[in-house]
């Protein structure tokens, strides 16, 4: 499943707080865009709601978010194929 942002990234923290109540949600993965110094550690992680609200309190902003997933294998193979478009 690939959750897809929608508007700007204070929208969706309102949204992300709306769900936190009741968070079906549950774990996902995450892929941000890269940069040459990226480790796929840092493009891909494991998160949760609170974690990503807390994530876009620290700064992380929506534009920056490449997808969400929740099948780690299909998040990292996608975020190894952008590594790689980078060198």
């Amino acid at each position: 499943m690939n959750l897809t942002l929608y508007g700007d990234t204070m929208t969706f923290l309102a949204r992300i707080e709306a769900a936190a109540i009741t968070d079906d949600v549950g774990k996902f993965w995450v892929i941000t865009k890269p940069t040459k110094a990226s480790s796929l550690a840092d493009i891909c992680f494991e998160a949760d709601i609170m974690y990503m609200k807390n994530q876009f309190r620290g700064g992380l902003e929506a534009k920056d978010i490449i997808g969400f997933y929740k099948s780690k294998p299909k998040a990292e193979k996608i975020a190894e194929k952008l590594l790689k478009e980078l060198k």
